[in-house]
């Protein structure tokens, strides 16, 4: 019985380890801070990115019964391609704010060649533009 807890308390220590290095090997960055970083350092990092969807750049596909989205996210007036393979999260649209979790991968395809380098999401989550601070005034709209 004494041996068996300690392989249990070992398996729970190298478990906590290794999720650790895993969250610790994830950068979180804002989009005007992943914009202004060299994209072939970041090349296939774990990202987790924070911005806005800038208005009027969501475009939805098909294909083979899969859905996908492209966007445009935005910060301080900086941009970077989103693509993600899944169906919308129920409160993704215009100027939502939106964490991505994904990798910056070359641009290539049928994505339009505005930059070098793309967001592939694996994780999309949004929030709701009309939920900012309740009561304190109207949502955001430097974000357009």
């Amino acid at each position: 019985v004494s041996t068996n807890r300690w392989l249990a308390v070992a398996v729970v220590v190298l478990a906590t380890g290794a999720c650790k290095k895993v969250i610790e090997a994830e950068q979180f960055l804002e989009v005007d801070q992943l914009v202004a970083t060299d994209p072939a350092s970041l090349a296939g990092t774990p990202l987790r990115v924070h911005g806005f969807v800038k208005r009027g750049t969501i475009s939805s596909r098909v294909r083979d019964q899969k859905s996908s989205l492209m966007f445009l996210a935005t910060s301080k007036d900086k941009v970077i391609r989103v693509v993600y393979a899944g169906p919308a999260p129920d409160k993704f649209q215009d100027q939502a704010e939106i964490i991505v979790r994904g990798t910056l991968v070359p641009a290539t395809g049928d994505v339009p060649k505005d930059s070098p380098y793309l967001l592939e999401a694996t994780e999309l989550l949004a929030k709701c533009p009309t939920n900012y601070d309740r009561g304190t005034g109207p949502a955001p709209t430097q974000f357009q």
